[in-house]
């Protein structure tokens, strides 16, 4: 089909009016199509000011590669990884690239392996015995860290490849709670301290530890306020963490609900003793917050958490599993359903509302046993018993979309959409620089 733009081209490129054709290319053609109209030009003419930048970028760049890229974008969204076994629990790395599962075999329970997985291209990049099948796990393709028992430490420990025996936090009667990453090389530990084990269960204190991606300890902070020891036991000991990427501040249950800017600043917290399954972030003051059959979201107010909505959920063993998809504003969960011992039915939430959000998603409908993220949200997973469908990039499609229009029409109120995009490469790479490019200019 040939488009009204072409003509005009054809007619300022045979009458040498290279200005003219400039103007067009950047009013009318699209970025997709623009890469096929630059061979027209004396290649001696450059425009003047700014827009060389963009002209040179084009000029560059080989015809079709933009239109490759757009394929690329909006090529299936969903990834399909058969794994062999049974799938206990696993992760994302935090740069998207990577899948670690960790799985029993079919025929013996007591048969642990790990797996990674190039998300790339869906290929099993590694595969080994004797992982522990740990509640928690952090993925960082290299390095897989766990929560898990090695002796002569009683209690499940920081490990590091666990199938080699590295102990990162083997301090004696420590009990890990939680592991979450803070960025895309940093994490967190929280763990509880047992030294009088064998007289009694009283733990001397809780601590905050921070790791960079390789394994190095950075810091370790004591949690004082924990040192409380009533009727309820545990339950008012912190036992679920998680981190917002975007401000590195945690949120902490325990005697009370809180917000934390590390290493132990107390920015927020609940008025009363709040305990969860899961905690999400929904931005750096608001918190999405999973129970046994509620999902609520709280706001910080000051120094203050408020509760400001909460639905009821069917219960359901492996919990709810709460991520945010931040492009969309929705919030991904498993609800319990009457028939499923272990999976769960996901359901897409608004994250003001926590209604359910109309319109089909590329996991609707479907039942699994967890939910994984990225700390950016860039990609996401649901795990089945044997196989794990990822969620390429939400916001692919809308890059693409953005491709379709004239370097002039975009606008630096586009950019966000660019950065929520993981790192790319190749022709997805050039034309995210093209685009980048074209909005600067065109503001």
């Amino acid at each position: 089909m040939r488009h009204g733009w072409q003509d005009a081209a054809a007619k300022s490129a045979g009458e040498r009016r290279w200005a003219d054709l400039w103007d067009l290319v950047q009013q009318q053609v699209p970025l997709v199509e623009a890469d096929r109209v630059l061979p027209l030009f004396d290649e001696r003419w450059r425009p003047a000011g700014p827009a060389r930048l963009l002209f040179d970028l084009l000029a560059a760049t080989p015809a079709g590669t933009v239109e490759e890229a757009c394929a690329t974008l909006t090529a299936a969204p969903l990834l399909e990884i058969p794994v062999d076994g049974w799938i206990t629990t696993g992760s994302l790395s935090p740069d998207g690239r990577w899948l670690a599962v960790c799985t029993r075999g079919w025929t013996s329970i007591h048969r642990h392996e790990l797996q990674v997985f190039d998300l790339d291209d869906g290929r099993q990049v590694a595969r080994r015995a004797g992982d522990a099948d740990s509640g928690v796990m952090l993925n960082k393709g290299t390095s897989i860290f766990s929560m898990d028992w090695i002796p002569p430490n009683p209690f499940l420990g920081l490990v590091r490849n666990a199938a080699e025996r590295t102990m990162l936090q083997p301090e004696e009667f420590s009990l890990i709670a939680a592991l979450t990453w803070l960025d895309h090389d940093r994490f967190a530990v929280l763990a509880r301290h047992y030294p009088h084990l064998g007289r009694n269960l009283e733990p001397a204190d809780c601590h905050l530890t921070y790791y960079t991606g390789d394994g190095g300890r950075i810091e370790k902070v004591t949690m004082e306020e924990d040192l409380v020891w009533g009727e309820q036991g545990l339950n008012i000991l912190p036992s679920h963490m998680a981190a917002d990427p975007s401000s590195g501040r945690l949120a902490v249950d325990g005697r009370t609900l809180r917000i934390i800017e590390p290493p132990c600043h107390v920015l927020a917290r609940s008025p009363e003793q709040e305990h969860y399954r899961e905690l999400c972030f929904l931005s750096p003051d608001r918190l999405v917050a999973a129970g046994n059959e509620c999902l609520e979201i709280w706001q910080a107010t000051g120094v203050t958490l408020e509760r400001v909505r909460s639905i009821g959920l069917r219960p359901r063993r492996g919990g709810h599993c709460p991520i945010l998809i931040p492009q969309r504003h929705e919030i991904m969960i498993l609800d319990g359903t009457p028939d499923s011992n272990r999976g769960g039915e996901v359901r897409y939430l608004d994250t003001e509302t926590l209604a359910d959000v109309t319109g089909s998603r590329e996991l609707s409908d479907s039942i699994g046993i967890e939910l994984w993220r990225t700390p950016d949200g860039s990609r996401h997973a649901l795990a089945t018993e044997s196989a794990v469908y990822v969620v390429r990039d939400p916001a692919a499609g809308a890059v693409a979309t953005l491709a379709e229009r004239p370097p002039a029409t975009l606008r630096s109120a586009d950019l966000p959409v660019l950065d929520s995009v993981r790192p790319a490469t190749g022709p997805v790479r050039h034309l995210l620089t093209l685009l980048r490019t074209a909005m600067c200019l065109a503001s």
